[in-house]
C-alpha cells in the first residue's frame, strides 16, 4: 500500500509541475484582420431547383424541355438528367410571356417593361439577341407569336391593335439534332398600326395571337 501511495504521489508532483505559472506559454497573437464586409462583392453563381419567385412555364415537347421565368428576370431551362441552365435577363421586371420558339434552340421572354430577349439552348447558353426598342414603338403588354407559314419570323402584337414582324436569324444545328440555334433576331421595318383596323371598323384591345 505505501509503494503504491508513493507512486501516486511523484506522479502527482510531476503533473503539476507541467502547469506552473511559469511553465506556461502564451501562443503568438494574429495580426487584426483587415478583410470587411465593404471589400465583399456578392455575386449571383448559380441555382438550384425550382425558384420560389416563378411567374411563367414553357414546355417543349419536342426537346423535352422545361422553361420557367420568374419576376426578378431570370429564366431557368430544365433538362434530361437534372441537366439546367440559367439566363438573366437585364430586365428585372416580371414576366409577360415565356415560349419556346417551335423547331428552333432558343427561348423566349417578353418582360412587362416591353423587352423582348431570346436566350440560346446551345453552347455557351447565354442571350443571343433582343428587342429593346419595342419599349418605344409599341406599348406595354405585347404579344409574341411564331408564324406557322415562315418558320424564322416573329409575330409581335400589342393590346392597342399595333402588329409588328421580328425576323429570327439562324444559326448552326444544335449538335446531335437536326434543330436549328438562333443567331440574332432583328425588327422588320413594316407592321400594321392600330389606326389601320380603326379606318377599317375594327377597333378594341388586341388580347391574344
Amino acid at each position: 500500500m505505501s509503494s503504491g501511495r508513493e507512486r501516486f504521489k511523484s506522479a502527482t508532483a510531476v503533473f503539476g509541475s507541467m502547469f506552473k505559472p511559469g511553465n506556461l506559454t502564451r501562443e503568438p497573437r494574429l495580426p487584426e484582420d483587415t478583410l470587411t464586409a465593404d471589400s465583399l462583392v456578392p455575386q449571383f453563381l448559380g441555382h438550384a431547383g425550382v425558384p420560389d419567385t416563378a411567374d411563367a412555364v414553357a414546355y417543349d415537347g419536342s426537346q423535352r424541355l422545361v422553361a420557367l421565368s420568374t419576376s426578378d428576370g431570370r429564366v431557368k431551362v430544365y433538362g434530361q438528367d437534372l441537366a439546367e441552365a440559367l439566363y438573366c435577363s437585364t430586365s428585372h421586371c416580371a414576366t409577360q410571356q415565356l415560349m419556346f420558339v417551335p423547331n428552333r434552340a432558343a427561348v423566349l421572354r417578353l418582360a412587362k417593361d416591353g423587352l423582348v430577349e431570346l436566350f440560346s439552348l446551345t453552347p455557351p447558353f447565354q442571350r443571343c439577341g433582343a428587342l429593346p426598342g419595342l419599349e418605344g414603338d409599341l406599348p406595354q403588354h405585347v404579344l409574341f407569336w411564331p408564324m406557322e407559314d415562315a418558320k424564322d419570323f416573329l409575330l409581335l402584337g400589342c393590346r392597342s391593335g399595333s402588329m409588328r414582324v421580328a425576323q429570327l436569324h439562324p444559326g448552326p444545328n444544335a449538335v446531335g439534332s437536326s434543330i436549328l440555334s438562333i443567331r440574332s433576331v432583328s425588327l422588320m421595318p413594316y407592321g400594321v398600326s392600330a389606326e389601320h383596323w380603326t379606318r377599317r371598323g375594327v377597333s378594341g384591345p388586341l388580347l391574344g395571337l
